[in-house]
């Protein structure tokens, strides 16, 4: 990530997930200070009304994603075949 996000306010959903988790060490291995990773008890991401009212109470300016549902071994095989079709250079 780009220096100038590490004074931004950063989201990580999925922190405690293992992908996640390694985000956030990474991130804070790196001098990112400003980590929104605090439990929502309750949040479904999936509702759209829930999820803009985290948005507007916490502010986030930088969103990372890293969830998965458990059991979805068939969504992440169909997500890594996308990925596969892209280079990054």
């Amino acid at each position: 990530m780009n220096k100038d996000y590490k004074e931004k306010k950063i989201y990580l959903a999925g922190h405690t997930g293992m992908v996640g988790s390694a985000i956030k060490r990474g991130l804070e291995d790196n001098g990112y200070k400003h980590l929104l990773v605090k439990d929502f008890p309750g949040l479904d991401l999936m509702r759209q009304d829930e999820t803009e009212k985290l948005f507007q109470d916490e502010k986030p300016e930088v969103v990372i994603v890293a969830l998965l549902l458990q059991g979805s071994v068939e969504y992440l095989q169909t997500i890594l075949t996308v990925l596969s079709l892209f280079t990054i250079t």
